[in-house]
């Protein structure tokens, strides 16, 4: 039995932003998501979207303007839990460390068990 596929959530963490998109190569894994939103969402809850493993271009840009955005590369292996998070300015006044940018990681999504927690 192979592991299971890799899932993956989108969190827009950027305060001056307009409504993000994200995008995993051709993939769209959050469109029009707001400030403090996250992407996918069923009802009021956060999911995560199950896709291939694989190398992934992780594309952030404000709704429709794909030019004005992040560009990261991630490699998305089985049996992971990953988290894209856009963080930074979308508006940086010529502070480029504040710019928009994507963070990936990998997390434990296991619940945690006596004396143990996580934050992420």
């Amino acid at each position: 039995v192979r592991p299971p596929d890799p899932a993956v959530a989108f969190i827009n963490a950027s305060p001056d932003s307009p409504a993000l998109d994200a995008l995993l190569n051709s993939f769209q894994l959050a469109n029009n998501v707001a400030y403090l939103s996250s992407a996918p969402r069923s009802g009021a809850v956060t999911t995560f979207a199950t896709i291939e493993p694989n190398d992934y271009d992780v594309n952030v840009f404000p709704d429709g303007d794909p030019a004005n955005g992040s560009l990261t590369t991630f490699v998305m292996n089985r049996d992971t839990s990953i988290l894209t998070v856009a963080v930074g300015l979308s508006d940086p006044l010529a502070d480029f460390e504040k710019r928009l940018q994507a963070v990936t990681f990998t997390f434990d999504r296991q619940r945690p068990n006596g004396d143990k927690a996580r934050l992420i």
